[in-house]
């Protein structure tokens, strides 16, 4: 077993909380010499432990601060530089106190989980939604398809929020049975995003037991209601590039694009050339962006340098160069990048997540609207 601990510190987060000792049993037919790996992240930090695969059996022991999600791998022998999962070929599953089971006769994909109470709980919800995501794939495919057909677009989009007429009362349903189980409240963070829908993610939130609203996955999912659509966005003070000081605060009065990102982070990156289109669209009608990098410590700061430079970045930037560790990520609830929020004149958030054509039209809009006043 194998495990990559980089900071003693992630854990002061946690402090409360039991730790974890888990063990995963596994059989896989036909493997012999490949690494079965668990990969999971704390604190925005990546974690992997693993196991040698002898003819077709592996055990995991390792430790985590408390009851998460992780994701299994199998890496070959030659690619032992891998440390993040195969899309192709992998499973979730919950790290808890007690012997985890796992069992394949081809691939992980198709493997069956059990052995634990959480992992029979999410064995039962992949049942109730395995449909769905078979009719999901399916419907992925026709959207690619369509995006060279205008006409045929509007049908795919109709197909989705049928599909999503018919799961939502399924997954409501298993969330109302299982308020005690983690996997119940990842249901919920996965279906409802406050940013969108805060009455209804307050609602089902608050049935859950305070064990699990005080969990790590709790905290940061209420987090995520003091920065819904409508909310004044917190405030915060942070480094530009130059050393200086600069706060959110000094952009009122102008529409403002919270651009959190990183240099490592290759969609982010993608989207730059865009972002910067449209700033040089907007740059002078009201509208500012603030980048703020996740990039950390003294080597993220010279990578961070460097994207800046490469992406003909001109728009202002800020960070404190503490990765997802940082106050206005924290402030934010920030799990992932790229995320971004559209501030109006007042420091109100108005939209989240908006990017390139969306983004682009939003502020078309605002922006027209706002001068016509």
């Amino acid at each position: 077993m194998k495990k990559y601990i980089l900071f003693i510190c992630l854990f002061i987060s946690v402090i409360g909380f039991s730790q974890v000792k888990y063990t995963i049993k596994g059989s896989m037919k036909n493997i012999n010499g490949a690494a079965a790996c668990v990969y999971y992240k704390i604190d925005g930090k990546d974690f992997l432990d693993t196991a040698t695969i002898i003819n077709g059996k592996f055990v995991i022991q390792g430790t985590v601060p408390y009851e998460l999600k992780a994701t299994i791998f199998v890496r070959p022998i030659k690619y032992s530089f891998i440390e993040q999962p195969n899309r192709s070929d992998q499973i979730d599953v919950y790290l808890e106190s007690g012997i985890i089971t796992i069992n394949s006769t081809d691939s992980l994909k198709y493997a069956t989980i059990g052995g634990t109470p959480l992992n029979n709980n999410y064995r039962q919800l992949v049942k109730l939604l395995t449909p769905f995501k078979i009719e999901e794939e399916a419907l992925y495919v026709a959207k690619r398809r369509a995006q060279d057909i205008p006409d045929e677009m509007p049908k795919v989009m109709a197909a989705y929020q049928e599909m999503a007429n018919r799961q939502n009362p399924i997954q409501f349903q298993f969330i109302n049975t299982h308020l005690n189980s983690l996997v119940a409240l990842d249901l919920l963070s996965e279906t409802v995003d406050p940013a969108f829908q805060l009455s209804t993610a307050k609602t089902y939130f608050n049935k859950f037991p305070k064990r699990l609203q005080e969990s790590p996955t709790g905290k940061t999912y209420s987090g995520l209601f003091n920065v819904a659509v409508g909310c004044q966005a917190p405030d915060f003070s942070s480094k530009n590039m130059d050393g200086k000081q600069v706060s959110l605060s000094s952009y009122k009065g102008k529409y403002v694009l919270l651009d959190f990102w990183a240099s490592w982070c290759m969609p982010c990156r993608a989207d730059n050339p865009y972002i910067k289109k449209i700033y040089e669209k907007f740059k002078d009608k009201n509208f500012a962006i603030l980048g703020y990098s996740l990039d950390y410590g003294p080597q993220g700061k010279k990578y961070w340098q460097k994207a800046i430079t490469m992406d003909s970045v001109t728009w202002d930037q800020a960070s404190d160069l503490e990765g997802f560790q940082s106050v206005p990520s924290k402030l934010y609830s920030i799990t992932a990048v790229p995320t971004n929020f559209l501030i109006d004149p007042s420091g109100k958030i108005i939209a989240k997540n908006l990017h390139r054509e969306a983004l682009e039209n939003k502020l078309s809009a605002l922006l027209k609207a706002h001068f016509k006043q």
